[in-house]
């Protein structure tokens, strides 16, 4: 037999004549052992993974002299699978040196698995066993293991103790590595107590050291816990410095753990910053880089982090896909703790998406699991979510406030996610004064925006009970508190943050209702309406709108609003607990400037009126506007008129459905939108505040109450998607310029094509279509290999273009991070480019009229409660005035008819014709013997922005 020991490096040998090197077995690495048989004749080859110098023993011994340790070492470390669970666990159940292996491999097994208190409850008994047998070097090896897991555990004092004391036995005993890496553990452990000058400068430290042993792996670990650290403190110039450290080093020398947890600290910071498309990427990188490995924990991480950005975006489906992923790469068995983690994010999905049923599920399931892993902190958390359920589902309000006062009193740290349920369980029974002395008290500091709304909302209901209509004043007050917070934020973080406002509707509009006739006035409904819709109101400066990624605010407003709950330092929690907090609370102070209702009147032309949706769990709101008055209705649930929505789409899906069938889904929906609608004849013009929740409406197939044909025979139609700075009411000049003219054509065909995307033959033409439309305006095209993103992208970018693109364009329900189009691929690929929504998202584009003929671009969520952008509103958002788009997939022969008779129909320079202009081109198709079918016509849809002083 040969034993080879090492010491201080990452050992691989081979045996005999065998190529394939193994990695030696026995943990911890560095110190870890192998036992070889060998045969006569056997040659045995051993090197580090390393080009470096460093000791090893090698010794030669005959079998049959092996004690019974040895022997039993000598199994742990054969050639076949390693031992399971079980057999590891008798075998510790010794006294000798194997007996301590076989606890070590156990606690690593415990630790892959997420089971930190496990694992250093293992490592602890460990580092004693080790002492015992006179193995000095591994029980300080295993010291630093316990400090490890100590600090995955939560108990953050213990692993700094354990770790100052780990660097110093390691040191005693020669194992410098082992030293270094308990000092930075104990660093990252004063980070998170808060200590983080003194934690930054014992991490400095190290990196010299590191590099000195040649680790280059554990220099780039320090650089990243340097600019983890950096990012929470706000310091956004040491956050890139600390990465492009991290970029210098050799991508060979870092593991893949390495890799990825680099690419996610990338999308952490850009995720903080709003910047959620370079987010998505570093998160596909960091899943990417773990591919076919053995990290499957890291793996189910990398998946879980992405699905809590799409999340954040309410791109529930991607979200489900990416959870789904992160649980069947890592499974309960082999995981329980993160597994319990993961399925709390698929609640937090399922929330979002409206699903308490199916969410309660899955927190009961998470809550199990941490009972069996005796996590009675965490166990107690998820129940406090459970019951927040339950009482949302009807549970009797009396047994929800006996539980969750036994649950304070058991686990104190509850307090913070049980205010607002305990709030609603008193309120529910009558005590509303005891319900505002919960939210209102000092445990109530929330971790996240979310619990800062459930905190927002349970004051309201509360208040409610007597006075509603202050109630009402400060679910206002919140949202535009909120909205002056997010002043800076990226488009992007904005975007994300402002869509949790809509769970306030349903709140807001049963304190509506209590107030009975006639209620909040027309200047409140629409303060609200703007409130908590994800438009961006934006100042018409001229510049680009600011970015959060140059100036990041200090603590980062990203985490803040969207991830307070997993800071990394105890005081940034603490201090991002107290500003929510403040936020939470504040009822009196104004908050944005959002436009008056006078002025928004002001800029409706005669014979226009607006409709703005307030759709509720009960009930619903539409605010009837037009230049002379205001007034509102009260509307069927929202889930009403989504049902009546799907089941129109359902019948637009192809022109084989009997047009009479589409007329009668499509008087349905109408009713239940457009009841008590202003007059008997419809309006000139129609514009309606855009609605994530009713974004694939076709306006143009709706009927005005007692009229017979559609919307598009009589009414220009239009959503508003944004808001910016404009003249006050009353100053406004028609405006007219000489506008520039690009089409884009991305149409598939020729050498270039992609085997994956039909031709679009029809498209090639459309150019030209639009030059006999428009002879004196120059036409600039980029077709073929020019038809990629980037011209797109300049085309958008120029100020008063007007933009037309030809090309594949796709949403998947329920994947809107899919919402984009197809464009030609880059010289160096062969692939078409994908550009989607997010793309646009914190892009500053000043075009006034983009003409998008390409399918499916004005879809929004079918499936969700709060779904994610469509395209279409993307580009309205980031600043291009009109855009028209088309909400299901068009007929790329179609385009012939309705291309020319818009631009034959569009002033070139006045861009705000096109609403009248899609009318035309509407009809054309109507009144065409191909396309009379609603199928070709209605999917149609203009958006705009709309221009509007505060």
């Amino acid at each position: 037999m040969l034993r080879v020991r090492e010491l201080g490096v990452d050992l691989v040998f081979a045996a005999g004549e065998s190529e394939q090197w193994k990695a030696v077995k026995l943990r911890p690495p560095k110190l870890g052992e192998a036992w070889v048989r060998l045969q006569a004749g056997d040659r045995i080859r051993l090197r580090s993974q390393r080009a470096q110098v460093a000791p090893l023993r090698v010794e030669l011994l005959c079998e049959s002299e092996l004690s019974a340790d040895q022997s039993c070492l000598v199994e742990l470390t054969a050639d076949q699978a390693a031992p399971a669970a079980s057999e590891l666990q008798e075998i510790a159940f010794g006294d000798g040196h194997c007996a301590a292996a076989a606890t070590h491999e156990l606690a690593q097994l415990a630790a892959n698995a997420g089971m930190h208190r496990v694992s250093a409850q293992r490592y602890r008994d460990l580092v004693q066993r080790w002492n015992r047998l006179g193995v000095g070097d591994r029980a300080a090896a295993a010291e630093l293991g316990l400090a490890e897991q100590l600090l995955k555990a939560g108990e953050i004092a213990d692993a700094e103790r354990v770790a100052d004391r780990a660097a110093i036995d390691n040191a005693k005993t020669g194992n410098a590595a082992y030293a270094t890496r308990s000092r930075v553990t104990r660093a990252v452990a004063l980070r998170r107590l808060g200590q983080l000058e003194e934690s930054r400068q014992l991490l400095l430290a190290t990196i010299p050291e590191f590099e000195e042993l040649g680790e280059r792996n554990e220099v780039a670990n320090v650089h990243f816990n340097l600019a983890l650290a950096a990012l929470m403190s706000g310091n956004r110039p040491r956050f890139e410095f600390h990465l492009h450290s991290i970029s210098q080093i050799d991508a060979s020398a870092l593991t893949p753990v390495m890799q990825s947890r680099i690419a996610l600290a990338r999308a952490r910071g850009e995720s903080a910053a709003g910047h959620y498309v370079q987010a998505l990427s570093e998160q596909a990188r960091a899943q990417s880089v773990l591919e076919g490995s053995a990290f499957r924990g890291d793996m189910a991480v990398a998946a879980r982090n992405l699905a809590m950005t799409y999340l954040a975006l309410g791109m529930h489906e991607e979200a489900y896909q990416q959870l789904t992923r992160a649980l069947t790469i890592s499974p309960a068995s082999e995981s329980p703790q993160r597994t319990a983690s993961t399925l709390l994010v698929l609640a937090a999905v399922d929330l979002d998406n409206d699903r308490p049923q199916q969410a309660q599920r899955w927190i009961g399931a998470a809550r199990q699991i941490y009972g069996q892993l005796r996590m009675p902190m965490e166990a107690a958390t998820a129940e406090a979510g459970e019951l927040a359920l339950e009482l949302r589902l009807g549970a009797d309000p009396h047994r929800v406030i006996e539980r969750i006062e036994g649950l304070r009193r058991g686990y104190p740290g509850t307090a913070s996610d049980t205010c607002a349920a305990l709030a609603n369980a008193r309120t529910a029974i009558g005590d509303a004064a005891s319900a505002l002395k919960t939210v209102d008290d000092e445990s109530c500091r929330p971790g996240s925006l979310d619990k800062a709304i459930d905190l927002v909302e349970a004051r309201a209901l509360a208040a409610g009970v007597t006075q509603p209509q202050l109630a009402q004043q400060q679910l206002l007050a919140f949202a535009q508190q909120l909205s002056k917070m997010l002043g800076e934020a990226s488009p992007g973080l904005h975007y994300a943050a402002q869509r949790r406002l809509t769970r306030l509707r349903s709140v807001w509009l049963q304190l509506q209702a209590r107030q009975g006739e006639p209620g909040q006035s027309p200047q409140s409904v629409l303060e609200f309406a703007l409130a908590t819709h994800p438009l961006r109101f934006q100042a018409d400066t001229g510049e680009s709108p600011p970015r959060m990624s140059e100036r990041l605010a200090s603590p980062a407003i990203g985490t803040i609003l969207l991830d307070a709950d997993g800071n990394d330092s105890e005081v940034e929690d603490l201090a991002n607990r107290e500003i929510l907090s403040r936020l939470a609370r504040r009822a009196a102070e104004n908050g944005s400037q959002l436009p008056s209702l006078s002025n928004i009147q002001g800029r409706l032309a005669p014979g226009t009126w607006m409709l703005v949706l307030l759709g509720g769990d009960t009930q619903g709101l539409a605010l009837w506007l037009s230049r002379e008055g205001s007034y509102t209705v009260p509307l069927p649930p929202l889930s009403v008129q989504r049902d009546l929505l799907a089941r129109l789409l359902d019948r637009l899906r192809s022109p084989g459905t009997a047009v009479a069938e589409v007329v009668a889904s499509a008087r349905e929906l109408s009713a239940a939108l457009l009841t008590g609608a202003p007059g008997t004849a419809p309006p000139d013009a129609l514009w309606v505040l855009s609605d994530e929740q009713l974004s694939g409406t076709p306006l143009a197939l709706l009927s005005w109450p007692g009229a017979e044909a559609p919307l598009v025979e009589t009414t220009n139609l239009s959503w508003i998607t944004s808001i910016h700075d404009g003249p006050e009411a009353g100053a406004v000049e028609i405006r007219r310029f000489r506008a520039s003219l690009h089409a884009i054509v991305a149409a598939n065909i020729g050498n270039g094509a992609y085997a994956g995307l039909a031709p679009l033959y029809a498209a090639t033409y459309e150019p030209q279509l639009i030059k006999a439309s428009m002879p004196a305006l120059e036409l600039t095209t980029r077709s073929g290999a020019e038809g990629t993103a980037e011209a797109l992208m300049d085309a958008l970018k120029t100020p008063g273009a007007i933009v037309h693109l030809a090309a594949h364009g796709i949403a998947r329900p329920g994947l809107l991070g899919y919402a984009g189009v197809w464009l030609a691929a880059r010289p160096d690929a062969s692939e078409p480019q994908f550009l989607s929504w997010l793309d646009l998202a914190d892009q500053p584009l000043r075009a006034q009229l983009a003409v998008l003929n390409a399918c499916q671009l004005g879809a929004g969520s079918e499936t969700g409660n709060r779904g994610s952008l469509s395209f279409a509103s993307a580009l309205a958002n980031a600043g291009v005035d009109q855009v028209v788009a088309a909400t299901w997939p068009v007929s790329d022969a179609a385009a012939g008819t309705w291309v020319p008779a818009f631009y034959s129909h569009l002033d070139p320079e006045r861009p705000d014709t096109s609403a009248a202009a899609l009318r035309a081109a509407q009809l054309a198709l109507r009144r065409s013997r191909h396309f009379r079918h609603p199928y070709y016509w209605a999917s149609l849809g203009h958006y705009q922005a709309l221009a509007a002083s505060r």
